[in-house]
């Protein structure tokens, strides 16, 4: 099976590599070619480096600008990746499937689809259209993903969402053949030895872009003037702001940049607690991670949390109304028999429904159902 793998809008592996998520997504790539028999050929929009990130038999790799003059205008990119599909399509006129992960790649996956006339199957992590609206961006661009959302539903033979809310949101918003849209949630990866949550030290751990939809400000004036120690990790444009209301509330706060995935998921165990504060989400990868290592989940009241978080079972859900709520929490959590059972539920509900293996096995499923071979 051969799959033409597109990547999002600008993406490429390097970008991949700086923000910790090369490793974690060849590790799904890697699992598939193994007992799928798949073979990937990968559209990136990096250059030729990208070429000597990935050494293997049964992935190519194209980079957009391997083919066109590199440029840092997004106009130009976006016509490059218009192009794109009609200079090189001797090269992949022997693929099977048409797959990308991200909406903003859905264009030259559409455009590939015409030009080849093979299926498209087209996964989102998260839904632009309602980031969007959140994000308050302007009507135009409201509009743009709006109408990609429509086209790419009516070019998809499957679209798949990780949460329900994105499911329910689809189906009431859009017209389209509704047995097109799956659920698929995003995947962990279970680890069968996890240090016991006594045996941590008391401290927090949140890790997200240094931007607004993760209110990390809201988490910094929850936290002020308390004794507590939070790293956060992650970069962004807010970065600089936050260090200073940090100091201006009190607030121990170290902030660490970006890590490898495997080097994450080891040091998730060096905590008791994960915060994520965030406004809105998709189905947050890293809230997954840090359950499947036993942390102790408290998140904001958002739905896409509580489809994952099961308040005072598996996690703490508080409001984000009032900065009291988390507190509150906070204060409950002296108890080591009860913090002991949450952890070990926050564990055992992901390694069950966010299966890594499980994930492989639809995946799979999905691309024969695609092409008539399950």
């Amino acid at each position: 099976m051969n799959i033409l793998y597109i990547f999002g809008f600008k993406y490429s592996l390097e970008l991949w590599k700086q923000t910790g998520a090369l490793e974690r997504e060849f590790q799904f790539i890697e699992r598939l070619s193994e007992i799928g028999k798949v073979k990937y050929t990968l559209i990136t929009y990096g250059d030729s480096s990208d070429v000597n990130l990935i050494n293997k038999d049964n992935i190519s790799i194209i980079p957009m600008f391997s083919i066109f003059k590199k440029t840092n205008s997004k106009a130009l990119t976006f016509i490059y990746s218009l192009i794109l599909p009609f200079k090189i399509r001797k090269k992949v006129n022997n693929i099977d499937l048409i797959k990308t992960n991200q909406l903003t790649g859905s264009w030259v996956a559409i455009v590939f689809k015409k030009v080849l006339k093979k299926p498209l199957f087209l996964r989102t992590g998260y839904d632009a259209y309602i980031f969007s609206i959140k994000e308050k961006k302007r009507y135009l661009k409201r509009t743009f993903f709006y109408q990609l959302t429509k086209m790419a539903l009516h070019n998809s033979s499957l679209y798949s969402v990780t949460s329900k809310s994105d499911f329910k949101f689809i189906n009431e918003n859009y017209s389209f053949k509704k047995s097109k849209l799956i659920y698929r949630p995003n995947w962990i990866i279970k680890k069968n030895n996890i240090k016991n949550i006594s045996e941590r030290p008391n401290n927090f751990i949140s890790v997200g872009r240094l931007e607004n939809q993760k209110n990390y400000k809201y988490l910094i004036e929850c936290l002020a003037y308390n004794n507590f120690t939070l790293d956060i990790l992650g970069e962004g444009s807010e970065k600089d702001e936050l260090i200073s209301l940090s100091n201006e509330k009190k607030v121990n706060i170290n902030f660490i940049k970006n890590i490898g995935y495997f080097e994450l998921n080891d040091l998730f165990q060096n905590y008791k607690y994960f915060l994520i504060p965030s406004i809105y989400e998709g189905n947050p990868k890293v809230l997954l991670e840090a359950m499947s290592n036993g942390c102790i989940p408290i998140a904001s009241n958002i739905d896409n949390h509580k489809e994952i978080i099961k308040h005072g079972e598996n996690g703490f859900l508080f409001s984000l109304k009032d900065h009291q709520s988390l507190i509150n929490i906070i204060k409950k959590l002296k108890d080591s028999d009860y913090c002991n059972k949450i952890s070990k539920n926050a564990y055992e509900s992901v390694s069950k429904k966010n299966s890594f293996e499980n994930a492989v096995n639809q995946e799979i499923y999905d691309y024969k159902k695609i092409l008539g071979k399950s």
